[in-house]
């Protein structure tokens, strides 16, 4: 493990609660890393997982940074996407870009609990997919920043007009040292399937 990762590593861990029920977990599976939209060969990323007895998250409550569709910019300049009445996105079909992505604002210290997503599932056997990221710097010094999967939300297992939901494991937000940002997958391969799978909303709710 070089320095940067070692400072990248720390950072992130002083993010968790002093008697925080989650932990930090190496990602390093090209596949895994793609399903997130990350590049498959991606180095220092880490993800937050909830311990096994964590108490559930509350749910009322508590502020958020919603953004939509108009929010997004596709992560390659040369692809095409579309939106439509309401703000959606869609990425058109036959494309093969399908990953966008969206920045989001969490004041500092305060916990992330909720990563929420509304869209359409009106695809055969693909689905939209939302992974809330927190990309770090060292917190001293110069290094390359790390990133670290905080939650990801899925259309998985459900057809239509959706809503799903994911809970945060515990962590609180550090803008001095992280930057937070949600990367959006229209489709798990392959080409994009146009309004068949669409986004309307993501929100990411703290208190």
């Amino acid at each position: 493990m070089n320095a940067a990762t070692c400072l990248f590593l720390v950072g992130a861990m002083l993010a968790l609660d002093s008697h925080a029920d989650s932990h930090l977990e190496p990602v390093d599976d090209p596949a895994e890393l793609a399903a997130v939209g990350l590049p498959p060969d991606a180095v220092d990323t880490l993800r937050l997982v909830a311990d096994a007895n964590a108490p559930d998250a509350p749910r009322g409550g508590g502020n958020f940074h919603a953004v939509t569709g108009d929010d997004f910019h596709m992560t390659s300049t040369d692809r095409q996407y579309q939106t439509d009445g309401n703000s959606y996105l869609y990425c058109n079909a036959g494309e093969t870009g399908r990953i966008a992505s969206a920045v989001i604002e969490v004041p500092a210290g305060r916990r992330i609990i909720y990563l929420d997503m509304w869209g359409k599932d009106d695809s055969a056997g693909d689905v939209v997919s939302a992974t809330l990221f927190a990309t770090c710097h060292p917190t001293v010094g110069p290094g390359a920043p790390g990133n670290l999967i905080l939650a990801t939300v899925t259309s998985a297992g459900q057809s239509g007009a959706f809503f799903a939901d994911e809970v945060v494991p515990e962590y609180r937000a550090d803008p001095d040292h992280c930057s937070y940002s949600i990367n959006l997958l229209l489709g798990t391969d392959g080409l994009c399937e146009g309004d068949a799978l669409l986004l309307s909303k993501v929100r990411v709710v703290w208190n």
